[in-house]
């Protein structure tokens, strides 16, 4: 193998190993996020469960709630769900409720 022909090979090789890298950091992404419920998509490589759950936690702290698993979903290795209920959420009061 030539010289330049190594080089190139090397090149291709640093190349697919970076973009294996970059795939195995994806985060997992809050894909919905309301006051009574938090959608967490997860599955890179090394992603749990507990990792969907901590970041459904700060969603619906963010509420003034705590986050209860509800379901989750395996659609493939990389692509799972977890649907999670904010409970305790400040609700506003109902409209019956409020003063005219």
């Amino acid at each position: 193998m030539s010289h330049a022909a190594l080089n190139r090979s090397r090149r291709t090789c640093f190349a697919l190993v970076l973009l294996a890298g970059l795939g195995a950091c994806a985060q997992q992404q809050v894909i919905e996020n309301t006051a009574t419920s938090v959608t967490v998509r997860y599955g890179g490589i090394g992603e749990s469960l507990d990792d969907a759950a901590a970041a459904a936690q700060q969603a619906c702290a963010a509420h003034g709630a705590t986050a209860h698993l509800r379901a989750t979903e395996n659609l493939g290795i990389e692509e799972r769900y977890a649907h999670f209920d904010c409970v305790g959420a400040s609700r506003p009061p109902p409209v019956s409720s409020i003063a005219r």
